[in-house]
């Protein structure tokens, strides 16, 4: 059931855009309609602030750079997953719909 969710559509001018699914314990990210990462929170209103308010730091930070998000294969399975270069090193796996 999903009409319990809230839906932030956040859109670059050079590349996709990304969706923030809050409204469970597991919110969603989902990037160009093609890749989705998911993310186990706590309970509660403020963990879904405290993740929205990182979320978006990191999506607007990620725009407005001028790294490109590549995809890759995984080692083991070769499933595709876009690489998606976050700020300080850190990086997001998002897998691919099928």
């Amino acid at each position: 059931m999903r009409d319990h969710h809230v839906y932030a559509d956040i859109e670059g001018s050079r590349l996709g855009v990304f969706t923030l699914v809050l409204g469970s314990e597991a919110p969603e990210i989902v990037y160009a309609r093609r890749y989705i990462k998911l993310d186990l929170i706590g309970e509660g209103m403020d963990a879904q602030i405290e993740y929205a308010q990182q979320s978006l730091d990191s999506i607007v930070e990620f725009l407005l750079s001028d790294r490109t998000p590549a995809e890759r294969k995984s080692r083991i399975f070769k499933r595709p997953y876009l690489s998606i270069p976050m700020a300080a090193a850190d990086e997001w796996k998002m897998k691919k719909f099928h």
